[in-house]
C-alpha cells in the first residue's frame, strides 16, 4: 500500500504542475485577446478606406472617360456635343490628374491595409498561441452565397 502511495503521489503531482503552464498563460491571453481586438479595428477602417478610395476611384476614372469621350464628340462636329470652355483647353488633364493621384492614394493604402493585415494574422497567431485554442482552425468556412438566378424573357 505504501508503494501504491509513493507512486501515485508523484504522479499526481506531475499531471497538476503541467496543468500549471495552461493556466499561467491566461493573463497573456487576455492581453492578446485585447491587441487581436485592436488589430481587428485597424483591418476594419483599413477596408472601410479602401472601400472609399475605390469608389472615389472608380468615379474619378468615369469622368476621365466621359470628359475624353465627349471633348471627341465635340471635335468631330462642334456644336453637336456641349462641352465646357475649360474641357476645351486643358483637354481632360484635370480629369486625368484626379484619377491618376485617386490611383496612388488607393495604392498606398493597398499597401497600408496588406500591413494591417499582417499585423491581424500576427495577432490571431499570438491568441492561439497564449490561449492554446486554435482559431484559424476552426473558424467556420461559408459557402459561397449563391446568387438569384435572373429570369429570361
Amino acid at each position: 500500500m505504501a508503494f501504491r502511495v509513493c507512486i501515485i503521489v508523484p504522479v499526481v503531482a506531475c499531471l497538476w504542475l503541467s496543468a500549471l503552464p495552461a493556466q499561467a498563460q491566461w493573463p497573456e491571453c487576455v492581453a492578446d485577446l485585447e491587441v487581436l481586438g485592436e488589430a481587428a479595428g485597424q483591418a476594419r477602417e483599413a477596408s472601410s478606406e479602401l472601400s472609399s478610395l475605390e469608389t472615389t476611384l472608380i468615379q474619378a476614372e468615369d469622368a476621365y472617360t466621359r470628359c475624353t469621350q465627349s471633348l471627341a464628340i465635340y471635335r468631330r462636329g462642334p456644336g453637336t456635343s456641349p462641352v465646357p470652355e475649360a474641357v476645351l483647353r486643358d483637354g481632360c488633364n484635370l480629369q486625368l490628374e484626379s484619377s491618376r493621384e485617386t490611383e496612388r492614394r488607393y495604392i498606398g493604402e493597398v499597401d497600408q491595409a496588406s500591413a494591417v493585415l499582417r499585423a491581424l494574422a500576427a495577432a490571431v497567431q499570438a491568441v492561439e498561441v497564449s490561449c492554446q485554442y486554435p482559431l484559424a482552425a476552426y473558424a467556420p468556412v461559408e459557402p459561397p452565397e449563391e446568387q438569384p438566378a435572373e429570369p429570361r424573357e
